[in-house]
């Protein structure tokens, strides 16, 4: 049982109500609402109460805590045509709650229920700004709360000086220090003492703490200051700004795209060369054994075409007399339209280069390209 303060457990919080005192030089009554935080993590809100210094919210949350967790309850008030007004807050230590229940539980356990916790909120200059009425409740039995209750008491992790576990992604927690802000970046804290972070290289701002970017990606501006995302790995760019998440399952799915285009690239060679083989094959002679006999060396490329490699390695073909490419092999292509005739009215001619073009009698024109219904003319 050592880990169990970190273990994770569900916490059921009701925000009951409230008692403010009305900030001086206020001559309209906002809309209270409560903020709950649990170490660090983006705030729960309660709704609005209109129009009172005394909201009841009545609103439950279901929270994610170990026995280290701080619980921070923040309190504002809403006004329609100014920002949300800071009233006070204060914290309560989740460890330090349950301790005084320890001894009161029965040994077969159960939900420690109806906690019902009296908070006292402060402002900014530390003045006495009102309370707020919380109840909590946990399914846990006894021996599991008193190995959470004793595990952080003989932990020195408890100091105030020592930082404090955080909650993660995973669903597992964190000791020791925050991972430190990305280039350019900054901590800040509003009017009404909530923590922002502020962007000096695109001039942003955003609630939530940045992750650093993965190896080998910078962040740069267009002219129009529009932040953009270079990966030097791949010598491309993004709008969006990259994670080590999203980054590893686009690799993942590139490296299966090239392993499909490979697979397909072998399949179509394989396919030309047993088309080639089979009709060198039917056109050889017999040996003296009576044996056929065929040749292993490929069949070359008509007379001015090329045959080349992509970098993810598709093959592709160049006709250097038409200045086009195309994926499919122009030796197939011959096989397939030597049986094909002409249209109806269609003749082929060269020009005195070599080049070959098409007569098309029925309307008086030429052409370099093939007649509609041929499928390929060489």
């Amino acid at each position: 049982m050592g880990s169990e303060h970190n273990r994770l457990h569900q916490l059921k919080l009701l925000v009951n109500n409230a008692k403010l005192k009305e900030p001086p030089g206020l001559f309209t009554k906002g809309d209270p609402y409560a903020e709950v935080t649990v170490d660090g993590q983006p705030p729960h809100k309660t709704d609005y109460a209109k129009g009172t210094w005394e909201p009841c919210w009545n609103h439950p949350f279901d929270l994610l805590v170990s026995a280290r967790s701080e619980i921070e309850i923040k309190v504002y008030i809403k006004y329609r045509f100014k920002n949300d007004l800071y009233v006070g807050s204060n914290s309560v230590n989740l460890a330090s709650l349950l301790q005084g229940y320890v001894d009161g539980l029965q040994p077969n356990g159960g939900m420690v229920a109806n906690i019902d916790e009296h908070v006292v909120l402060y402002d900014k200059s530390r003045a006495n700004a009102g309370a707020v009425f919380l109840t909590f409740s946990m399914e846990v039995d006894a021996g599991t709360l008193s190995n959470m209750v004793e595990g952080v008491a003989s932990s020195s992790a408890i100091s105030p000086d020592s930082p404090r576990p955080r909650l993660q992604e995973n669903g597992g927690t964190e000791e020791g220090e925050e991972e430190p802000l990305p280039q350019g970046w900054e901590t800040k804290y509003d009017a009404n003492g909530r923590r922002y972070y502020v962007d000096h290289n695109s001039r942003t701002t955003a609630w939530s703490r940045p992750k650093p970017l993965p190896a080998g990606w910078e962040q740069r501006q267009d002219p129009r200051g529009r932040p953009y995302y270079v990966d030097h790995n791949s010598r491309t760019t993004t709008w969006q700004r990259p994670t080590t998440q999203n980054v590893a399952e686009f690799q993942s799915w590139r490296r299966q795209l090239s392993d499909n285009q490979e697979a397909n690239r072998l399949n179509l060679e394989t396919r030309y060369a047993n088309s080639s083989s089979g009709a060198e094959v039917s056109s050889g002679g017999a040996t003296a054994g009576g044996a056929t006999t065929s040749s292993t060396e490929p069949e070359p490329l008509p007379n001015g075409w090329e045959k080349r490699v992509m970098d993810n390695g598709r093959v592709y073909y160049v006709n250097h007399e038409t200045r086009t490419t195309q994926w499919e092999d122009p030796r197939v292509q011959i096989k397939k339209a030597s049986n094909l005739p002409l249209p109806p009215g269609w003749e082929e001619r060269y020009t005195p280069d070599g080049t070959k073009y098409f007569v098309d009698h029925n309307t008086r024109s030429t052409t370099f390209q093939d007649p509609p219904g041929c499928y390929q003319c060489y």
